[in-house]
């Protein structure tokens, strides 16, 4: 499977949102590596156009990119990515509207839903976040997309993450990945310096180098979104220094 780790950076009183995972895809049937380099964290492009006008002379008034991160199967993953690439680059509006990141989380849950239930019926266990900066709220957002049984159906909803001091994790291994990363926090937590709000990346860097687990290991892919939009910073290579 993998592990992905997500949480609010707050160093230098300027936040962004952090997100590193690792790039290892394996066959959960036949416990064999797939692939060691294969990308689970990627830039949403959000670009929306005035339809009020022309269509000859439909301008971009928005331009914004948020992350999309996913733990499960690739395959409905980067059919996920691809379809939302495609939607959420070509919306429109009358000049002044722009979404917001909870309605564009809801558009995400709709295409994981389907995607996980045409591929995989559904049996697989899937997640994925969605995390930016909202210009709508001028607020940083997380949400989390995960499967819940509701009137007898399974269907994937979205769940804002609330508590901005929270690591959160999808993947594998969660609970052990958490306790290594609180302590660690704890032991900085006094002065909150540099290396206390990138302990999450430290202790993720750690375990996907050394292998500890089996299914988390390749290389590492680091994604950092402020109020700019969302970029990759690191991917496919071992973090050797913070």
């Amino acid at each position: 499977m993998t592990a992905i780790a997500n949480w609010i950076n707050k160093e230098n009183d300027s936040n962004s949102i952090w997100t590193i995972g690792d790039t290892k895809i394996s066959d959960i049937s036949t416990n064999t590596n797939l692939s060691l380099e294969s990308s689970k964290i990627f830039e949403l492009q959000i670009i929306c156009k005035d339809i009020s006008k022309h269509p000859q002379r439909r301008d971009v008034y928005y331009s914004h990119s948020i992350g999309f991160a996913f733990a499960g199967s690739s395959l409905v993953g980067l059919n996920c990515y691809a379809t939302l690439n495609t939607i959420l680059s070509n919306l429109a509006g009358s000049g002044d509207e722009i979404p917001d990141l909870e309605s564009i989380s809801s558009i995400v849950s709709k295409v994981v839903d389907y995607y996980s239930k045409s591929i995989c019926s559904n049996m697989n266990n899937f997640e994925a976040l969605t995390y930016g900066f909202c210009h709508k709220t001028m607020k940083f957002k997380r949400f989390y997309i995960s499967k819940k049984n509701i009137l007898n159906d399974v269907i994937y909803c979205k769940e804002e993450i609330k508590d901005e001091n929270l690591v959160y994790l999808i993947g594998d291994m969660k609970n052990e990945i958490f306790e290594e990363i609180k302590n660690k926090m704890i032991l900085d937590e006094k002065d909150k310096n540099l290396k206390y709000w990138r302990t999450p990346l430290i202790v993720m860097s750690e375990i996907i180098a050394s292998g500890k687990y089996q299914s988390i290991g390749g290389g590492t892919q680091l994604n950092i979104a402020d109020f700019f939009g969302c970029k990759p910073y690191q991917s496919a290579g071992e973090i050797n220094q913070v």
